[in-house]
């Protein structure tokens, strides 16, 4: 059994998959990785709350200090939905390309015991908002009604080891669109617990249009509720796509 779970570990390392991810205001690209970790069980009802900040061995080691922490954009009060079958994930990274080695992502299906999707990011810039957009194939699509667990972790420049600075955990859940969501608008998302949708609809209707003081004032409101601390001065800046690669 020992030799076939570990079979079954290096396989799931091994089987590696690339998305479209978007930061802003600097270029991410996708690189092939090795990490793995457990599949924990999830609840019957809801999503499980995560660490939407770091939960790191050592980032005061290689890590440098920054005003704000590695974060990520979510709710994390267990009622954060997407109704998209591949949603996008926003995630605050404070350094810039020179500070880290490498950031790596991955979504994952515990009750399947499977990696879905996974990806490694390098960025090539200034620090900023990363999106990661699931990519829009069949075989990384969201059942409907079903906990998914998501991973961001960050190694810093100085880390020779093949344990992160830094790591993240969330979980998301699709959930069937409803008449009071056609609309498309984050208002009705954030109202309803969509909070995946609402999140990155918002940020890109803020950052796209910053003078606009309806969207300002409805950023800094959201921010505020959810303890973000101004991570608006971070800016969105252009947007570049980079294609998947198998």
């Amino acid at each position: 059994m020992k030799i076939l779970k570990h079979k079954f570990k290096l396989f799931l390392a091994i089987t590696l998959g690339f998305s479209s991810l978007i930061i802003y205001p600097n270029l991410v690209t996708a690189q092939s990785n090795t990490q793995e970790d457990d599949f924990p069980a999830a609840p019957d009802t809801g999503t499980p709350t995560g660490t939407s900040t770091p939960g790191g061995s050592r980032p005061q080691k290689n890590c440098p200090q920054t005003k704000l922490p590695l974060r990520a954009l979510v709710a994390n009060n267990g009622k954060d939905f997407t109704v998209s079958e591949y949603p996008n994930l926003l995630f605050n990274v404070p350094y810039a390309s020179n500070q880290i080695r490498n950031i790596e992502f991955a979504l994952k299906d515990p009750a399947e015991m499977k990696t879905v999707y996974r990806t490694a990011i390098k960025l090539t810039g200034k620090a900023g908002i990363v999106k990661v957009s699931i990519p829009q194939q069949a075989k990384y699509a969201l059942k409907a009604n079903k906990d998914y667990r998501w991973n961001l972790i960050l190694y810093c420049v100085g880390n020779k080891t093949d344990e992160p600075d830094q790591n993240l955990m969330g979980w998301i859940r699709r959930v069937p669109m409803t008449s009071q969501l056609k609309s498309q608008k984050y208002q009705s998302y954030i109202q309803n617990n969509i909070w995946y949708d609402g999140i990155h609809l918002l940020a890109e209707n803020y950052f796209a249009n910053p003078n606009n003081s309806k969207l300002k004032a409805d950023w800094n409101d959201l921010s505020k509720s959810l303890k973000w601390d101004n991570l608006d001065k971070n800016g969105f800046a252009e947007t570049v796509l980079v294609e998947p690669r198998e």
